[in-house]
């Protein structure tokens, strides 16, 4: 699960993890307004995943760690609370404006390079989507990230039950 923004209109993604393995990803599907995105890892190991967690269970002051690659910085934590929930992110794919709510204020420093990290709970739970697009709040101790709750997941299972349905058709 990453940002839309960092997907773009590629289809297929090279991903490299912490200890340098690098496997192929393709992109099951993107929603721009939601700015996720949902790849799958082609390679044949065992890939360790967190735990999605509610970001409707956040509250303001509870503290999150931003995980990301900000400024070419591998696999960088930082700390922080919730400052703010409910926020709206205007944003702008190339082709039209729009706006993606719900979005979840920390200030947990995020640059560019944090989008498509996660946002989790001291208790190792993904609540949130990094995002640092370009903006006047980028470097400003503001941090964005797009929240993991009922809609995010409805998304995923969508989009998770539409590609199964299509690899039958196709078998």
């Amino acid at each position: 699960l990453t940002n839309s923004h960092v997907v773009g209109s590629s289809k297929e993604i090279r991903l490299r993890d912490t200890e340098g393995f690098v496997t192929d990803a393709h992109v099951l599907g993107v929603d721009p307004d939601t700015d996720l995105a949902l790849l799958r890892a082609d390679g044949a190991r065992d890939l360790r995943y967190a735990s999605l967690g509610n970001s409707k269970s956040l509250r303001r002051g509870q503290l999150v760690v931003a995980i990301g690659n900000p400024l070419g910085f591998e696999s960088t934590v930082t700390a922080g609370v919730v400052s703010a929930l409910g926020r709206s992110l205007p944003t702008v794919d190339g082709r039209r404006s729009r706006v993606v709510e719900g979005v979840i204020q920390t200030d947990a420093a995020l640059h560019p390079g944090n989008s498509g990290g996660a946002l989790a709970t001291s208790d190792a739970r993904v609540v949130g989507i990094n995002t640092a697009i370009v903006g006047p709040w980028i470097g400003q101790g503001l941090g964005l990230a797009v929240p993991l709750d009922a809609t995010t997941m409805s998304f995923i299972g969508a989009l998770v039950a539409f590609r199964a349905w299509n690899a039958r058709r196709d078998a």
